[in-house]
């Protein structure tokens, strides 16, 4: 899972405007010494998600929680509004991310193949 991850964000997300690798991680983030850290989503200046080999770092209210890529459902913004936010449903909540930028498809892309290598185990 750990290299499927890694191709991905290299595959998927390599050249989006709201993707740095590594990237900055907000300090109240709660990195663990094991994580590898594999970049952050952000849109202008404001972090979305912190991706991680084993998960990403998702802020859920005003806390960050590590959501293992298989706890997470994306829903893409309907094809009329493509400004809309993409949505990822988790038992902790729906958060929305990267609204007002087409790499929320491309991110949404991400979330959803991550997420079927992880059933996939």
């Amino acid at each position: 899972m750990r290299n499927a991850v890694s191709s991905r964000v290299s595959h998927i997300l390599q050249g989006l405007r709201s993707f740095c690798a590594p990237g900055v991680v907000p300090g109240d983030v709660p990195l663990e010494p094991t994580d590898t850290l594999l970049g952050v989503l952000a849109l202008d200046s404001h972090t979305a998600a912190i991706l991680l080999d084993r998960g990403a770092y998702l802020r859920i209210g005003e806390d960050w929680c590590l959501v293992p890529y298989g706890a997470i459902e994306v829903r893409f913004p309907p094809k009329d509004v493509p400004m809309a936010p993409l949505t990822l449903v988790t038992s902790m909540g729906n958060i929305d991310i990267l609204a007002g930028t087409p790499d929320a498809l491309e991110a949404g892309r991400f979330f959803m193949r991550c997420a079927e290598d992880a059933s996939a185990i």
